[in-house]
């Protein structure tokens, strides 16, 4: 990794911090039935059950939240992301 070269002694724990994200928004931001197919993105299709890919990403998300409540987050993000 690039970051370990640099001496950016955080950098793998940030690109996985990011990817999560990215992942979060491409699911919650899902605005038509359609998105997922048209990007090709499985994603951004519409999640239609409790065993979707999208679902069980949530959830863990959720549960990574929980384990992070560190105060690295404020309490109104904190809970605007867990509602979300």
């Amino acid at each position: 990794m690039r970051g370990n070269e640099l001496n950016l002694n955080y950098a793998a724990r940030t690109a996985q911090f990011i990817d999560l994200i990215m992942k979060w928004w491409h699911i919650v931001n899902a605005k038509s039935p359609s998105k997922g197919q048209r990007l090709r993105d499985p994603l951004q299709d519409p999640a239609r059950s409790l065993t979707d890919k999208q679902t069980k990403f949530l959830n863990n998300f959720v549960d990574w939240l929980v384990r992070m409540d560190t105060g690295a987050l404020t309490t109104k993000t904190h809970v605007a992301l867990r509602l979300t």
